[in-house]
């Protein structure tokens, strides 16, 4: 559509890796309260699965749309869009 209209979506200046940067920098932030709410018993084998595959599919699936989303509109306006 943007490009129709003879639109440049792209903001520039800012490189995709400061975007992955700026999402470890949150992760870490994070990481105390994740901490703080650490379960007090392991929980059964399916659950600990459970978690392991939406960790693993959900999330990469997640990163492989944000990267196209990055490639696409820039890495400003995709941290605006998410």
């Amino acid at each position: 559509m943007a490009a129709i209209v003879g639109l440049d979506l792209r903001a520039t200046g800012w490189p995709p890796l400061a975007e992955m940067a700026a999402l470890a920098l949150c992760a870490v932030a994070y990481a105390p309260v994740a901490a703080l709410q650490w379960p007090r018993a392991i929980p059964s084998t399916g659950v600990l699965e459970s978690v392991a595959v939406l960790a693993l599919v959900c999330s990469s699936l997640a990163f492989l749309i944000f990267f196209a989303l990055i490639a696409e509109i820039g890495p400003v306006r995709a941290t605006v869009i998410t």
